[in-house]
Order: C-alpha cells, then sequence, then structure tokens
C-alpha cells in the first residue's frame, strides 16, 4: 500500500509501528487486514504531516472508504493516536505538484507562510486555502512569474477562488519582508478575468 501511495520513508515507519501495534494488542480480530493497514497508512501520513486523502488511501487499500474511517477511528480510540491537524506548509508539496511548479516556487511559498504564521494570519482559516494564497501570491513576483489563474489555484487546493483572492490580498504586502530581493511591485490584477499581458494570466477580481 505504501509502495502504491509512493510514501515517504517515515510514512511507512509511522504505519508500520502503528500496525504491529494494533497487531500486539489483538485489534485486528473481525477485522480486514487491509482495512486496518489503510488506516495505518492515513494516521502516519498525518503523523508525519503529510497531505494523503482517505479517498486515495481506500482505493489503495481496495476497501469501501467507510470501512477504513471506521478502523481510523478505532485505532485512534484504542491506541490512544494524536494527530495534530495538518499545517498550511504540509500542503505545499502536493498542491505546487498538483499546479505543475517548480520546488523554487513552493520554497519561495514557504518563506511567505512563515512571515503569515508570524503575523498570525493563519489562525482560524482552512490551511489549504492558506497554502494556496501563498503559492499563487508568490506565482505573482517578477522573480517566480508563472502562468496561474485564481481558479485552477482553487480547485487544486478545493478552495474557492474568493479564499484564494482573499489570501492574496493578505499575503502580497508580506512579500518584500519575507522573501529576500523580491520586488515590492506586483502585477496589479487585470480588469477581466484571464486577461493575458506578457504572456502571463493575472489576478482578476473575476477569476
Amino acid at each position: 500500500m505504501c509502495a502504491v501511495l509512493e510514501v515517504s520513508d517515515s510514512v511507512r515507519a509511522n504505519a508500520s509501528v502503528l500496525f504491529r501495534r494494533a497487531l500486539a494488542e489483538h485489534l485486528l480480530y473481525g477485522r480486514a487486514y487491509e482495512s486496518i493497514a489503510g488506516a495505518t497508512v492515513y494516521l502516519g501520513s498525518r503523523q508525519a504531516q503529510v497531505v494523503r486523502t482517505l479517498t486515495e488511501v481506500t482505493n489503495a487499500s481496495r476497501c469501501p472508504n467507510n470501512s477504513v474511517v471506521r478502523d481510523v477511528r478505532f485505532l485512534q480510540r484504542e491506541l490512544e493516536i494524536a494527530v495534530d491537524s495538518l499545517s498550511a506548509t504540509a500542503y505545499l508539496p502536493r498542491l505546487g505538484s498538483t499546479l505543475g511548479l517548480d520546488e523554487r516556487i513552493v520554497r519561495r511559498a514557504r518563506q511567505l507562510l512563515e512571515a503569515a504564521i508570524e503575523e498570525n494570519l493563519h489562525s482560524g482559516r482552512d490551511p489549504k486555502g492558506v497554502a494556496a494564497g501563498a503559492l499563487y501570491t508568490v506565482s505573482l513576483l517578477e522573480e517566480c512569474r508563472v502562468d496561474l489563474r485564481q481558479t485552477e489555484v482553487a480547485a487544486a487546493a478545493d478552495v474557492s477562488p474568493e479564499t484564494v483572492r482573499a489570501r492574496f490580498s493578505e499575503f502580497e504586502s508580506l512579500c518584500p519582508d519575507a522573501i529576500p530581493g523580491a520586488s515590492t511591485e506586483m502585477e496589479r490584477p487585470a480588469s477581466r478575468a484571464g486577461t493575458r499581458r506578457n504572456g502571463s494570466r493575472h489576478a482578476t477580481g473575476d477569476d
């Protein structure tokens, strides 16, 4: 299952420890091994702050979604597993990969997120939206300019374009201090959705 999902060694190690604990405490009786394995991979990913959705895990386990969800809750209760909510930073690699962005842009977005966290701009907000807003904001910097639209960033993060736009409004002013060498002049939003200038799409109020 770890091979199918191409998870890191740390996730594999976490999942293995959880599975062995469940086996040692005789928690597998009457339950499908594949479902328990899926639950341990999901929980192991959460412990490592790696984004893996339940849908991905259940597809890899070939078990019904409700079975894996049930076993995730079962193991959390029986093994007293505490998992923190995923941070916005944890979503950056996956979101950057989905959007086809290079590591340099993801690294700049991580710098921007660190500054946003210091300003407490992440508190009470969906971490997926915070990560999406950081990537979109960085994509408009002169040194990182890529052809992105708010709608495609929002779709990749499973948030609304309005969320991306709101985070952009908050993060834009942080760029000069958060990212050394970043230009203080960012391309301003165009007046129409999808308007291109110099080969790039820019932020719009309609997009």
